[in-house]
């Protein structure tokens, strides 16, 4: 799969302003990003999309716009919870309204 042109684009606006190792492009922060001229929002979007890229080592995959397996995955893995929850339907609601808000409490959402 080819790149696709708005990433292809974004990047060399990168490569232009000096940010050109991926160490230079996941240690740019909100303000760095807007300095590159002529920005537009949707290019910030790729910006920051290909930072997590780099983060998750999956940074070809992202500019050839592949699918992560492990992506895939994971939809059967909450579906299995969540059959797994329904299973053990024992609980009381208001113990379940009590986890709920803990949860929350600790950032799960």
């Amino acid at each position: 799969m080819p790149i696709e042109k708005q990433k292809l684009n974004t990047l060399n606006k990168l490569i232009d302003h000096g940010v050109n190792t991926e160490k230079k492009i996941t240690a740019m922060g909100i303000q760095e990003i807007i300095a590159v001229p002529k920005i537009t929002v949707p290019e910030i979007h790729i910006i920051t999309e290909l930072q997590d890229a780099i983060k998750t080592r999956s940074t070809i995959a992202y500019l050839a716009a592949a699918e992560d397996e492990t992506e895939k995955e994971k939809p059967n893995e909450t579906e299995s919870a969540d059959a797994a929850c329904e299973e053990d339907g024992a609980q009381d609601n208001a113990e379940d309204d009590e986890s709920e808000v803990q949860e929350h409490d600790r950032f799960h959402f």
